[in-house]
């Protein structure tokens, strides 16, 4: 959601002030009507949501600061990539426990006798 608003120009310091009824006045195109109702749902997670409330708070409910927005959003992104990692990892090693397969982590489906291929890096 910050991306999407920092993509359509807005500073960080109108974004950090944004109260939850502007931020659905700003979703603009069909991408950011999504975007805003699958955050609005999630919102609830770190404070109250009302119409007044800032639309944008920290793990503790505080207001996020516009001169530390960029850092906080980089470490949203470093959560997001070690959530990936770890549930890749775990899929991996669940399909090898029960043998079982996931899109994530096919079984090779290349017959015993046929040629190997050759990788090229």
């Amino acid at each position: 959601m910050l991306s999407h608003l920092a993509a359509m120009g807005l500073p960080p310091e109108m974004v950090v002030a944004l109260p939850l009824a502007e931020l659905e006045s700003l979703s603009g195109d069909d991408e950011g009507g999504k975007l805003v109702r699958r955050y609005i749902e999630r919102r609830a997670v770190v404070g109250p949501v009302h119409p007044d409330a800032f639309a944008f708070v920290d793990a503790d409910g505080a207001r996020l600061k516009a001169e530390k927005l960029s850092t906080y959003v980089s470490g949203l992104r470093r959560v997001g990539v070690n959530a990936e990692f770890n549930s890749a990892l775990c899929r991996g090693l669940l399909s090898v426990r029960f043998d079982l397969e996931t899109p994530f982590v096919p079984k090779s489906k290349t017959p015993l006798n046929a040629p190997e291929s050759q990788h090229v890096p």
